[in-house]
């Protein structure tokens, strides 16, 4: 997290985002002053699988949370981007806000020696200590350093649209802590339960190396060894 600064981001950095839609960055600025139409992103969101035009589920994460996109951070986005595929691509099952809020809460971030949340990365995502066996396990990065400097703007696509850009800094809310709500328990456990099979019973880890094929019946039809022709 950390206040605003100018932005790092030149027209030949973005070339490789051009065909994600984002706009060039008006490096003039020192603080982001987007048209009404745009919103500010980050070059480390995208590279941590935030598309475009954004999946609905964050949307509306950041709607429920009442924030906008800059107040998240890189490892936040890859609590969201890794959640959605673990549901949608691996368990394939809905994605359930209560089930997400189960596993992570959010964090009230700032600068030191500032007492108000900061204006950039000022809400953080933190996996819930004690359901840290229940799920997949990854190392986020312990630093992103400069990726608060690698700004610029994107349009706010109509009919599907971020939380408009306003520059405020976050408002820290009680509801950010909140697990699953009690009128939903049994419906989220149920969710549970399935995430907790194929994460810890079936050892789902997120990849298939190549030489781990299993038969005919294998999606991925890989093997360390020559496959007989009439298995082809």
């Amino acid at each position: 997290m950390s206040s605003w600064r100018p932005s790092t981001m030149t027209e030949d950095r973005l070339q490789d985002f051009a065909e994600k839609g984002l706009l060039p960055p008006k490096t003039e600025h020192e603080e982001p002053q987007p048209e009404a139409d745009e919103i500010v992103s980050f070059l480390a969101f995208h590279e941590r699988a935030l598309g475009y035009p954004a999946h609905p589920f964050l949307r509306g994460l950041l709607n429920k949370w009442e924030v906008e996109l800059q107040h998240l951070n890189p490892n936040g986005l890859l609590h969201i981007a890794g959640f959605i595929t673990l549901c949608e691509g691996f368990l394939g099952i809905d994605l359930h806000a209560n089930l997400f809020r189960a596993f992570f809460y959010g964090r009230a971030l700032s600068v030191k020696g500032d007492p108000e949340l900061a204006p950039v990365g000022g809400f953080g995502l933190q996996k819930r200590a004690r359901r840290s066996g229940d799920y997949p396990a990854y190392t986020p990065a312990n630093s992103n350093r400069g990726w608060h400097e690698e700004w610029f703007y994107i349009r706010n696509p109509v009919g599907n649209p971020f939380p408009s850009f306003t520059g405020a800094r976050p408002m820290r809310k009680d509801s950010w802590t909140w697990g699953r709500p009690a009128a939903e328990k049994e419906r989220v456990e149920i969710l549970e339960k399935t995430l907790w099979k194929r994460v810890a019973e079936d050892g789902l880890n997120g990849s298939t190396k190549m030489w781990e094929y299993t038969g005919l019946t294998d999606p991925d039809q890989v093997s360390k060894t020559a496959v007989p022709d009439d298995d082809v």
